[in-house]
């Protein structure tokens, strides 16, 4: 179709930022593929659907700031909004404390501005009543990684030699996981599950590491325990870029 264009992308549906090619129709998306270029993907269900979610959900996004009068939705202005919201939020910590009012976002990635600005809305306010889904979820990870590598570091598994699925069930939340293990192996790749559940690829992996509930640091640390008694790692990369490797030894 030569009034189709193909513009190379990233997914911000999630923190990784899967590569992708986005089929784009008068303005329009009408097709979204693997960026095969880009180290992170493929793409799973959410980058799929785009198209979808444009022609659906972007169009019928509320626009305007809305009132319940007697029941119904009425349309009001932004001045009217941020007063009416200005008003209650100062009565309530006249009355109860600033604490009392709270805040709670779903995941956002890194790079996008609304945890900063929900966090300077709660100093500004003076409520440390501030929750999200990182408390329970993926922000555990993200941090880790930033203390680690200085920014989240999103995982491949091209040309990978040893993956290791621990605690995770792939199948159950990503599409194309069965698949692309299918064709990793085809490549030699060795796959360990971590699990105490025999899942689809505890099942499917060389090795199944069946541990019991509540382990995971022990074999974690008898892992390392074996790295470093037996110098297994890269011990060049680690005396020029590792710090505090002697203390973790």
């Amino acid at each position: 179709m030569s009034d189709v264009r193909v513009e190379k992308t990233v997914c911000l549906f999630c923190p990784p930022g899967c590569g992708i090619d986005v089929h784009i129709k008068d303005n329009v998306p009408i097709k979204v593929e693997s960026n095969l270029e880009s180290v992170v993907g493929p793409i799973c269900i959410k980058g799929e659907v785009i198209p979808e979610w444009y022609q659906t959900e972007a169009k019928n996004r509320i626009l305007h700031p809305l009132l319940k009068v007697d029941g119904r939705w009425k349309q009001i202005s932004w001045e009217q909004a941020l007063d009416t919201m200005a008003t209650k939020f100062t009565a309530i910590r006249e009355k109860y404390g600033a604490q009392a009012v709270a805040t709670y976002i779903g995941q956002v990635a890194d790079l996008h501005d609304l945890t900063y600005i929900v966090r300077r809305f709660n100093m500004g306010f003076g409520s440390p009543s501030l929750y999200s889904v990182h408390q329970t979820c993926w922000w555990g990870k993200g941090t880790a990684h930033a203390m680690t590598y200085g920014l989240y570091s999103s995982p491949t598994l091209i040309n990978s030699k040893c993956t290791i699925i621990w605690a995770a069930n792939p199948i159950g939340s990503v599409p194309f996981a069965a698949d692309f293990m299918t064709v990793a192996k085809t490549q030699g790749t060795k796959w360990i599950t971590v699990d105490p559940r025999r899942t689809f690829f505890a099942k499917a992996s060389d090795i199944h590491l069946q541990l019991r509930p509540g382990t995971d640091g022990a074999l974690a640390l008898g892992m390392l325990n074996v790295i470093i008694t037996e110098k297994l790692y890269d011990e060049k990369f680690v005396e020029k870029w590792v710090l505090g490797f002697d203390k973790l030894a």
